[in-house]
């Protein structure tokens, strides 16, 4: 259960990382009208507190192995906010 939970933050992690890149693609590469809604919904993903399934999903299985839930992926894995 324990490699389910680390292969979880570890999609987790590129989920993060490719969005990132991604506005920085879009910015680069792509024509205004085309990067300028997408990296509205991916900032709007980003700075809003959209519930994420990948989140839900450790969670759950944070909760099996009697872990504590975490609110926010960014929040506890780069930002070490308290999540209590």
């Amino acid at each position: 259960m324990k490699l389910l939970l680390y292969l979880i933050i570890s999609f987790h992690f590129l989920v993060v990382v490719f969005n990132l890149l991604a506005v920085f693609y879009l910015a680069i590469f792509e024509k205004w009208y085309v990067a300028l809604p997408l990296i509205s919904f991916i900032s709007e993903m980003a700075i809003n507190n959209w519930r994420c399934g990948l989140t839900m999903l450790e969670n759950k299985v944070r909760t099996k192995l009697g872990m504590p839930r975490i609110k926010g992926f960014v929040g506890h894995y780069f930002l070490k906010k308290n999540d209590n």
